[in-house]
């Protein structure tokens, strides 16, 4: 599977970053930015694990913010798209990406930029991704 066309990931990423997850983790979790993101992995497996969605809207926005982090900036960027953590993420997106972020958790600069460039195609990205749901499990998880 060819990683999703630039402009799908930069949706994916921008849906995601909407999304005050630091915030909201430190709040649920009693965690500063600065330390380790140890809120985050509640939060994340039992989706990269089973595609399971939380009750609360606002764990499942943390939680596509953290797999956005992570396969973005935290180490998970030696990851194929074929990985759980990019289905996960997938997955997140194609349930979130309708909603708007819970106001107090919203961040302003990524909720315009959203708005702006990529919710009205929205659509045609969430068809892009639905496609690539074919082929789960069909190639390496780890680039070597």
């Amino acid at each position: 599977m060819k990683a999703h066309p630039e402009h799908v990931t930069e949706a994916q990423i921008v849906c995601a970053l909407r999304f005050q997850g630091y915030e909201y983790v430190e709040a649920k979790y009693g965690q500063n930015e600065g330390e380790p993101p140890t809120g985050f992995p509640t939060l994340i497996q039992p989706v990269v694990d089973s595609l399971t969605l939380h009750e609360r809207q606002e764990d499942n926005f943390a939680a596509f913010f953290g797999l956005q982090r992570f396969l973005f900036k935290w180490g998970g960027e030696y990851l194929t798209m074929y990985a759980d953590e990019h289905i996960a993420f997938d997955f997140l997106f194609l349930h979130l990406y309708r909603f708007d972020t819970p106001r107090e958790y919203s961040a302003d600069e990524y909720v315009s930029r959203w708005d702006r460039d990529f919710k009205a195609r929205s659509e045609q990205t969430a068809s892009v991704i639905r496609n690539s749901f074919r082929r789960k499990g069909r190639g390496k998880k780890l680039y070597i």
